[in-house]
């Protein structure tokens, strides 16, 4: 097994190089405005979430449900419709966070405020 080891030894090479890191400087200001939007993001996909689930849960109810009376079902069907509509409003506010988010996180990687540092 060492002479297969010996008779091949060139014909794997490997160059190490270092590893350089970009630190982007930030300001109180702006790292409190990605914490901020990240976090309102988050409760507002996690509203969302739950309005959706409400909605395909009333979805279930009505078609496994037999015998319900008309006034249960038009209660459902209200309810169907109020949890689509705020589960709407709630995606579009989850998405136009966390584009405000992203936008600010582009704003800080495209100034000239970095640090650049080589690892060793």
């Amino acid at each position: 097994m060492s002479n297969l080891l010996s008779n091949n030894s060139g014909l794997v090479t490997a160059t190490i190089k270092p590893k350089q890191q970009t630190y982007h400087l930030v300001t109180d200001e702006t790292l409190s405005a990605i914490k901020e939007k990240s976090t309102v993001a988050d409760l507002l996909m996690l509203v969302t979430s739950l309005l959706f689930g409400a909605f395909f849960s009333v979805i279930i109810t009505v078609n496994a449900s037999v015998g319900l009376p008309a006034e249960a079902l038009k209660s459902l069907s209200i309810y169907r419709y109020v949890f689509f509509g705020f589960g709407i409003l709630f995606l579009i506010m989850t998405i136009a966070t966390v584009i405000m988010s992203n936008r600010i996180i582009k704003s800080v990687k495209s100034s000239e405020n970095t640090l650049t540092a080589g690892a060793e």
